[in-house]
This record gives structure tokens, sequence and C-alpha cells, in this order.
């Protein structure tokens, strides 16, 4: 069978679906039977993948021109069915196509997620304009809710991270619930690889954190990802215990203005922030195995790769109490309100030697566990099984 994943609209700065991406391709090549190609727009991650996976063929697309154009011609195209439109302005979408796959995954908000005429399975991996603390504009949240309307609506097959995000769907877009199959975004092969070799000694790049106490935040700077509340917490808590716990953050690279501005306004010390702009994933390691916990409080889900990320390097958790947060994790964290700076200071008091041994105890079960539900979900097979069907009526 011929299945291409598709990296395609997948920036650089979203790592997050990058690394969804890669656990995709690692799931499909597990069977020897399918042909699989990667397609990219992104010439930057050639290299990358090439070496990740030496037998998987690389197609590179080069952008269409008129990026709004575009996105007008494919609509018009889908609805009023105009082939000359998509002969003219969607060429990526023709080149695709006569390539002649069976399935293409989807792992990114797209409209090659539901404009190719290939059997599709795309990703939702969350409905955070559906919340009311998604701060942007209206027309930014309409246009988003209706992109991932018509994915829900004209994709095969829809991939979600957790039950929280498939009941989401399922009552956000009345989806059948039987084209919504379940995968945790559990971290990669190579991420896994490099968690399970022995706890590294600090590198000369973290040197100022030997015999340092730190919480660890690795996420760009924004309203949702709740830094401002995670400083102004930590800065208390230093202050009322006399205590010297560091914060480090990290993926930041282009936010360190930002980070300085807030600082400067809110008169805050800087004493205890160390900002690493930005790591590579050995190093990410590094700090998660060395921290004294991951400090996640997130607005916006179901659920974060963080989280997941954390759970392989038994590095304790504190995060949101949202729903499909609890869901993943259980009682192997510890969890606050993440509107509530109070909230988050007293999770920092709670969080002493005794804690952190029972909630590394429970974060091994709560694991393998996962390790486990992923392996009964067997999205691929379903999948497979579905397109079977399909082809055969």
């Amino acid at each position: 069978m011929k299945i291409a994943i598709s990296f395609l609209k997948i920036g650089s700065e979203f790592q997050g679906i990058f690394s969804v991406a890669l656990g995709l391709v690692e799931d499909v090549i597990k069977d020897k039977n399918n042909q699989i190609s990667i397609i990219i727009d992104n010439s930057s991650f050639k290299n990358n993948l090439k070496s990740r996976f030496p037998d998987v063929e690389i197609i590179y697309l080069k952008n269409d021109r008129g990026q709004i154009i575009k996105k007008i011609s494919i609509f018009i195209y889908l609805f009023l069915g105009l082939e000359f439109l998509k002969k003219i302005f969607c060429k990526s979408f023709i080149e695709i196509e006569n390539r002649n796959f069976d399935i293409i995954i989807h792992p990114n908000w797209s409209i090659y997620s539901f404009g190719l005429k290939t059997f599709s399975i795309a990703s939702v991996h969350d409905t955070a304009f559906n919340n009311k603390d998604y701060k942007q504009s209206i027309l930014h949240k309409i246009k988003l809710k209706y992109l991932i309307k018509l994915i829900c609506k004209y994709s095969n097959i829809i991939l979600c991270e957790s039950e929280t995000g498939k009941k989401d769907i399922i009552n956000i877009f009345k989806t059948d619930p039987n084209k919504i199959l379940i995968r945790l975004n559990l971290p990669d092969v190579q991420f896994k690889k490099i968690s399970n070799k022995p706890r590294q000694i600090f590198s000369e790049k973290f040197k100022k954190l030997k015999n340092e106490r730190f919480l660890l935040l690795p996420s760009r700077w924004g309203q949702y990802k709740n830094q401002p509340r995670v400083i102004k917490s930590l800065e208390k808590f230093n202050l009322e215990k006399k205590d010297s716990l560091k914060l480090v953050l990290t993926g930041v690279e282009s936010d360190i203005e930002e980070i300085n501005l807030f600082m400067n306004q809110n008169k805050l010390s800087k004493e205890n922030l160390i900002i690493y702009p930005s790591v590579e994933i050995n190093e990410l390691i590094e700090l998660y195995q060395n921290a004294y916990a991951l400090v996640f409080p997130v607005l916006l889900g179901p659920t974060s790769i963080p989280l997941y990320e954390a759970l392989e390097n038994n590095c304790p958790i504190i995060t949101s109490n949202l729903e499909g947060h609890k869901e993943v994790l259980g009682d192997a964290a510890i969890f606050v309100d993440p509107f509530s700076e109070e909230s988050i200071y007293k999770s920092f008091i709670e969080l002493n030697d005794k804690t952190i041994l029972s909630l590394k105890q429970r974060m091994l079960k709560q694991k393998r566990y996962l390790e486990n539900i992923q392996q009964e979900n067997n999205w691929l097979n379903n999948s497979l099984n579905i397109f079977q069907n399909l082809i055969s009526h």
C-alpha cells in the first residue's frame, strides 16, 4: 500500500506538530508491506528526515504562487468543481494526486487535509479556538473553526489525541464517532532512545544549573502558556520561603524582548529566572532529567506534548487541571487552577522530597498504562480496515 505522510504547512517553529508527524512516520514504517513517502514544503526538514528515515522517499514541493489566491481558488474548486482553477493555482494538488497514493496522513491543519481526492487521515490536535480563553480575533476564530469543520467533514478519518478531544470534536462539529480514532501524542522513537540513556551530568551549556533546584517550562512565551503567572508565583514563593528555586524557560528565542519588558514593568527579580532561548532535543531531555519539576499550567488543551516528554523522563509534573490533562496523567501529577497564582504558588509548597518520590512511582505506572493504551488503540490497523471497507464497497 502506498502511504504518504504530509509535513506540508508545518513551520520550523511548530516543534510539537513536527514531533507528532515524526511519530506517525514511525508508526507506518513498522509495516514493511507499505511503501512510504514523506511530502515536505520546508527544505530545512529534508536532511533531518533523510537521516532518520533513509529508506523513505522524500518529496519536496515548492509553494504555489499567490497563497491567498490559491486558498480562494481551492475553496471554489472544491465546492463548485471548477477543475481549471486547480490546474492554474493548485499545481501542488495535481502533483500529489498524480502520484496515486492510497492514503495520505495529515498531522497539521491545512487545506491539503481535505482538498485532495486521495483517502485522507487528518489530525485535529486541539479545539482551542472554541475556548473562551483563546484570545484571538473573532475573524481568526471563525476562520480556524471553519477550516477544522471542513477537515472533520471531508477527511475520511480524524485522529485526535485523547477521549476528551474526541468528545469535543463530536460535540462541536457533529462528527461521526466511527471516523474518529485516538492516537496519543507520545514521544517519538528518537526522543525515547535518548531519554532511556543514563542520566546526563550537566553539559557546559547548563553549568549555571549545577547544584541548583529548578523548574522547567519549555514553550514559546504567550498568554496560553501562562509563564507570567508562574514567574509571579515563584517570586512570592522564594520571598516568603526564603528559597532560591529557579525557573528555566526554553523555546523563547523570539520572545526575549517581551520577557524583559514583562519583568521590568512588573518590577520582578531576574535573579531566579534562567533563559535558554533554544535547545536541541538531547539538551531538552537533559533538562527534563535534572529538573525539580516540569511546571506547565497552560490554559488550553485538551493535552500537551511536554506532559508526555516529562513522563518519559520521570520528571515530576505540575500542570493545569484541564479535563484532558487529568485523563492522560491520572494521579501522576500535581494539578493547579491555571488562572490562580495562589494555586500555582501552593503547588511549589506541595513539591517536597516525599511528594516527588510518590509522584515518580505513580508516573512510571502511568507511562506503562499509556503505552498499553496506545497499543490497544492501534490507530493504523483500524485506519487500514476503514480504508479496505471503503474500497470494497
